[in-house]
């Protein structure tokens, strides 16, 4: 595009196999200088009678000292009905480890699901997905769930986030900083964690010279799954210290898609 014009990016919803209530994230990169990369939630349903109130569940920035942090959705129909259904399944994915939800009816026609941030919530972004099962019914919802973490230590970026990338690709590197309020000069890095998920894929190294910084490889030639676009997110668990002793741990989202392309052979 030309300065001035504008483009469609036409999305094409092909279909579910269950009724669904969804969001979808649409990440547009491009070259622009100050926003190179614009983040779109579409949100679509193909249920007819029941809806999310809010659409999106957020936290919003939370000091660490005020966990845990309770947050709350309502599932509403349309028309009486609600209480003959039976929600079997609501979970936070995949961090189940310091998120937690739980399902309560208020009427006949509302269900209130309560997600708590709980006290070993790590510093930093998160983004999650709510995804509530009906097994009885078919149904599936998913839910986006977003917010921050903040202490005394944070570190840019808060979310590495590379898009659809192709196999074989040339790897990448970005170098991630820790930050404190006081800009203490002496946080260290002790450790850094990879989730299993993306351990084939990112590598991570401390700088020689500051150790508030590190970089971190992603390589995309250790792709072995299926010949398909394939979504892998992960983690990276950073422990640190200040100049007071004080060890924080902060948690940095990892994203990508693997776009591979099947060759067959006579």
């Amino acid at each position: 595009m030309s300065a001035g014009q504008q483009s469609v990016i036409e999305i094409v919803l092909t279909g579910e196999t269950w009724a669904v209530n969804r969001s979808l994230d649409i990440y547009v990169f491009s070259n622009d200088k100050k926003h190179p990369v614009q983040h779109v939630v579409v949100e679509y349903s193909t249920l007819s009678e029941r809806y999310f109130e809010p659409s999106l569940l957020d936290f919003g920035v939370v000091p660490s000292d005020r966990l845990p942090v309770d947050r709350s959705v309502k599932i509403i129909e349309s028309k009486s009905g609600l209480a003959e259904t039976e929600i079997n399944n609501a979970e936070v994915f995949p961090s189940a480890e310091f998120m937690g939800s739980r399902v309560k009816q208020e009427n006949d026609l509302h269900r209130r699901i309560s997600v708590t941030l709980k006290n070993n919530a790590p510093l930093g972004d998160f983004y999650e997905h709510l995804t509530i099962v009906d097994t009885a019914n078919g149904l599936h919802y998913r839910l986006n769930v977003v917010g921050s973490v903040r202490g005394e230590v944070h570190a840019t970026p808060r979310v590495l986030d590379y898009g659809e990338i192709n196999r074989n690709a040339n790897d990448k590197n970005d170098t991630i900083v820790l930050h404190s309020r006081n800009n203490d000069p002496q946080i260290s890095i002790l450790s850094i964690d990879t989730s299993e998920s993306i351990k084939s894929f990112v590598f991570s190294e401390l700088d020689s010279e500051d150790k508030s910084k590190f970089t971190v490889r992603l390589s995309t030639r250790n792709y072995d799954g299926a010949w398909t676009t394939t979504e892998i997110s992960g983690s990276l668990v950073i422990s640190c210290i200040d100049s007071q002793e004080q060890i924080f741990s902060i948690n940095i989202p990892v994203r990508f898609r693997m776009r591979v392309g099947r060759v067959l052979n006579e």
